[in-house]
């Protein structure tokens, strides 16, 4: 008996290889230009970003951009990059939340940091991906965040 791919088991590959190349350059986008920021939230946000995931959110945001609008935009991988940005922020409000020491087999910035400094880490975090749909650039800085 023949295992041959169905068409279902071969759409994640497919999808994933339309927009390849832009989500490199959301991954690229999201890890920005950090250097502006205090050294340790700059190294645990780099960490947060590179510690893997699959990435669905900004796969289907890229995939939805890339059906309604071609060719691919800087905004979509902004808008792309900004999702994936605040998932990562809630996912380091539930590790405060369940006190979670380990995820993705790495330690969390709760295994190190108070619960206060992690939540601030988050909201950090939070509030970059409302910058990031809005800067043509791929940093964002403290300058970035103040109040004008």
């Amino acid at each position: 008996m023949s295992h041959s791919s169905s068409p279902a088991t071969s759409q994640p590959s497919t999808a994933l290889a339309l927009v390849a190349a832009d989500l490199a350059a959301v991954e690229a986008k999201m890890r920005g230009n950090e250097q502006d920021i205090f050294p340790p939230l700059a190294e645990a946000f780099l960490s947060l970003i590179t510690s893997g995931g699959k990435r669905l959110r900004p796969l289907l945001a890229l995939l939805a951009s890339a059906r309604l609008f071609a060719p691919m935009s800087n905004q979509a991988i902004a808008l792309a990059a900004a999702v994936e940005t605040l998932h990562t922020a809630t996912l380091v409000h539930d590790d405060v939340i369940d006190n979670a020491l380990i995820r993705r087999g790495n330690p969390t910035l709760n295994a190190s940091w108070t619960s206060g400094a992690t939540v601030l880490a988050g909201d950090y975090l939070f509030a970059r991906r409302r910058v990031l749909p809005q800067r043509p650039a791929t940093s964002v800085s403290s300058r970035s965040l103040r109040r004008r």
